[in-house]
């Protein structure tokens, strides 16, 4: 899950005789593919600043999403994630027996 927390509208310019006072942050829980589209139905500009906090759900196998990351760094597509699994099972295999 990502936050988009947005300090686009915060205040403006101060009118006479009154102080500026800070909006508090919006969070919100999007979809990273719904990020652009989100701040776009807010008004925020492309070259509006904007604070996103990750907080990524809790993940049924520890370390897969870091590790998976690594691999893709290094070259590797999913069919060869894919394959390296399935040869590293066929190994292991005959010594569970």
């Amino acid at each position: 899950m990502w936050y988009t927390t947005s300090h686009a509208h915060g205040p403006g310019p101060a009118k006479e005789g009154r102080t500026a006072m800070a909006a508090p942050p919006d969070v919100i829980e999007v979809t990273a593919g719904e990020i652009a589209a989100e701040l776009a139905r807010r008004g925020i500009g492309s070259d509006e600043r904007v604070t996103l906090t990750i907080e990524p759900e809790r993940e049924v196998i520890p370390g897969r999403r870091e590790s998976r990351a690594r691999v893709v760094a290094a070259g590797l597509t999913d069919e060869d994630i894919d394959r390296l699994t399935r040869q590293a099972q066929h190994e292991v295999e005959p010594l569970l027996k």
